[in-house]
């Protein structure tokens, strides 16, 4: 059967899509590279006579303050599957969950949504039940980072662009108020688009208060993200203690801006998100050579607590018996 019109050319539109979504991948790359290179020839000097020491005291308190948020993501993770469909036991939730959330270390979306979506079809949870609480945690979590980001606008590298136009900022919080007060309509919309692509539509329904509570609750993840990357930053750059919501601002304004660019163009959260969170540590309190370090050792340390806590999920897996 030949396909129609309107899907040849909804193919056609996909396939020029991804071409550009390449080129614009490949282009900020590029950019990116040659700004930091730039700045790495620029503070090479500094770089080499810097001292590097990171205290294991402060690596123990940054684990310490991770566990909280990655906890904290867990909790909201729970609260979502269980809103759209039956409970399974604590013990299996918490063993998927951590050792697919390694797959977000992989660039691009695809393998932490696949990984994600496989490991709960094979105990028996539908992939669109998956992909719908999937939408709901991504969404959620950059409205979070967006509450965050506004909040701590005035102690952040921005705050003069905030003094100079406090109107136009308040936009900022428009579409997240928004998808909380009209959730349902945002996934309506999206089914719109996941239909004409002839993809399966999601089966989300849920209420403000959902949406206000797990909203919350990221936002709550990511003010404490911004305390893990103060305590790492303080570890090797003495920082002042005002200097915490100037850290709090770039991590989570990095964060926004490394979804959108996962959502809009499929550029790899990881790169995207450090590139940004050391350019703007660099605007506020620490001098740029500084600010990459910073940004290296926080995701070098995520990385290793994420893999503890995924060892310590499959052992406490295995305590409950319902596990298969």
């Amino acid at each position: 059967m030949r396909p129609s019109v309107r899907q040849r050319v909804w193919q056609s539109l996909i396939s020029h899509k991804k071409k550009i979504t390449r080129a614009v991948w490949i282009l900020v790359t590029l950019i990116a590279i040659a700004a930091i290179a730039y700045r790495l020839v620029q503070d090479w000097q500094e770089i080499q006579t810097y001292p590097w020491h990171l205290r294991w005291s402060s690596v123990l308190r940054a684990f310490g303050i991770f566990s909280v948020s990655i906890l904290l993501t867990f909790s909201v993770w729970l609260l979502i599957v269980r809103r759209l469909a039956a409970a399974q036991s604590l013990a299996t939730h918490a063993r998927l969950f951590f050792v697919t959330n390694l797959a977000r270390r992989l660039p691009t979306l695809i393998p932490y949504l696949g990984a994600r979506m496989e490991a709960y079809a094979s105990h028996g949870l539908p992939r669109e039940i998956t992909l719908s609480a999937l939408t709901l945690e991504m969404v959620t979590t950059v409205i979070g980072a967006t509450l965050v980001a506004f909040i701590t606008l005035p102690f952040g590298p921005f705050s003069a662009t905030l003094q100079q136009f406090p109107l136009p900022t308040l936009f900022l919080l428009i579409i997240p108020i928004l998808l909380i007060l009209f959730p349902n309509w945002f996934f309506a919309a999206l089914n719109v688009v996941l239909v004409r692509l002839e993809r399966p539509a999601l089966d989300v329904k849920v209420s403000r208060r959902d949406m206000l509570i797990w909203a919350v609750l990221f936002a709550a993840v990511w003010a404490n993200g911004g305390v893990l990357y103060y305590y790492l930053a303080k570890s090797i750059y003495p920082m002042p203690s005002q200097a915490l919501l100037v850290v709090m601002n770039a991590f989570a304004i990095s964060g926004v801006a490394a979804w959108i660019g996962q959502f809009l163009f499929f550029m790899p959260t990881l790169a995207l998100r450090q590139l940004m969170l050391a350019y703007l540590l660099s605007l506020g309190e620490i001098p740029f050579s500084a600010a990459v370090a910073v940004a290296l050792v926080g995701r070098l340390c995520v990385t290793v607590f994420e893999l503890v806590w995924a060892l310590l999920s499959l052992g406490l897996s295995r305590l409950d018996p319902k596990v298969s």
